[in-house]
């Protein structure tokens, strides 16, 4: 009875150290690291015929980067460089009716971060009959 006791209350005691390593595993992965933090760019929607997007950056070290907007040509609609440690900024655009629009920051002389949308523009016409 002693023995199965020690048993008992020893498997216990190892299933509770297991739980709480695996917890404290899970809460060092949910945060990640300041510097794992990419760009984000968001669709925002539309403004009467302009379409709206917000390019949001942690740069923790106020370093200097680019960020850049160019259409499907490869024509640059935007370019600048920032030095701010939380960049963020909301950009507009004629709503042209089949494009590709890529936001690009870039830290040194290649791109950091690349992220593309394809803008299209489909009209629908509603008809309302109504009996008089």
């Amino acid at each position: 009875m002693k023995t199965t006791f020690h048993a008992t209350t020893a498997k216990l005691t190892l299933a509770i150290l297991l739980f709480v390593s695996a917890a404290g595993l899970q809460a060092q992965t949910a945060n990640p690291a300041p510097a794992e933090r990419t760009p984000q760019v968001r669709y925002l929607g539309t403004q009467q015929d302009d379409i709206l997007f917000e390019v949001s950056y942690d740069n923790p070290a106020a370093s200097r980067f680019t960020v850049m907007v160019t259409d499907k040509e490869g024509n640059t609609l935007f370019q600048e460089a920032f030095t701010e440690k939380k960049f963020g900024r909301k950009f507009k655009f004629a709503s042209p009716e089949n494009s590709k629009l890529t936001f690009t920051i870039r830290s040194g002389k290649e791109a950091d971060f690349v992220q593309s949308f394809v803008v299209k523009t489909e009209f629908t016409e509603d008809v309302v009959v109504t009996k008089l």
